[in-house]
């Protein structure tokens, strides 16, 4: 007597439990006992899986599901359904955006610090993946004798009024980074949080 056991499908995404759209994302696909030859994944929903090396790497549309199915080809060139598994797509959360080092979260800013800053970047906080962001435009705001001064950047970086501006703000006053449009790694263009900070 013996018995036959059912196919051990193994799918596993490289970095997490979801699929992130606008990235590659890793997968490792394995049966016990077929080669990686033999098999024959496929993905559901206008996602594209294609082969990397030793690895599948998922493409996301614009699905927020995918479902990857594999059959193996046997010895006897007969194909066998080996079972499917069911992904959530997710989109890249926001990013943070940084000003002198400090982030939404915070409330005040030492003036040497401001005055040496550059400009404005964006980064992915607690993310698994490694994704490149580029701050496309940033508004800064400045309000003096009662007016609202407003100048804005068409890049990451402090413009010379800018610079100018930030020389004149003394010590308890405000200044604000607002409009913080970022390029995500698929094209798109969101608009992040905003940054108000006091000088000391």
């Amino acid at each position: 007597k013996f018995t036959v056991a059912s196919p051990a499908l193994v799918i596993s995404p490289s970095k997490m439990n979801v699929f992130y759209r606008g990235l590659p994302n890793p997968v490792e696909i394995s049966v016990p006992g077929i080669p990686q030859d033999k098999l024959r994944p496929s993905i559901s929903g206008g996602h594209t899986l294609t082969k990397d090396g030793g690895e599948w790497v998922v493409k996301p549309g614009k699905a927020i599901e995918a479902i990857i199915s594999v059959s193996a080809e046997m010895p006897d060139g007969s194909v066998v359904n080996m079972g499917k598994k069911e992904f959530r797509v997710k989109r890249i959360p926001d990013p943070v955006p940084v000003f002198a080092g400090k982030r939404p979260s915070d409330s005040t800013v030492p003036k040497g610090d401001m005055s040496v800053a550059s400009g404005v970047r964006a980064e992915i906080e607690n993310f698994d993946f490694d994704v490149n962001v580029k701050v496309e435009s940033f508004n800064m705001i400045f309000i003096r004798d009662g007016q609202v001064i407003e100048k804005t950047a068409n890049s990451n970086r402090v413009t010379d009024e800018m610079q100018a501006n930030m020389k004149k703000v003394g010590k308890g006053q405000k200044i604000y980074i607002e409009k913080i449009k970022v390029k995500l790694p698929d094209g798109s263009i969101r608009q992040v949080a905003n940054i108000s900070l006091k000088v000391v």
